[in-house]
């Protein structure tokens, strides 16, 4: 009979553990999502700006000025990368 039980209480501690590990890679995975939806709002908004640049409807110092504004947009995307952090690991990494 305490085998029984021992048993029992092992697959309910297994069970608990995996519903632990289950919670935390959705919590990753949300991190990741909202960082990727970040990244690209920020891209849309790249894509317009470039799209404007290229119209011959503006003039070179509004044309400067998108292009200040890609750069920024840029450095935004790259501080998403750089700073998403899930438990004080990165998201993104170099590796992949």
């Amino acid at each position: 009979m305490a085998t029984i039980r021992e048993l029992l209480n092992g697959n309910i501690a297994d069970v608990r553990l995996s519903a632990r590990e289950v919670s935390t890679a959705v919590s990753i995975i949300q991190i990741f999502a909202n960082a990727v939806d970040s990244i690209a709002a920020k891209l849309a908004g790249m894509e317009e700006l470039a799209k404007k640049a290229s119209s011959p409807d503006y003039s070179q110092v509004q044309v400067e000025a998108m292009q200040t504004e890609l750069k920024d947009l840029a450095t935004e995307i790259n501080n998403v990368v750089k700073d998403t952090e899930y438990n004080y690991n990165k998201v993104f990494t170099a590796a992949g």
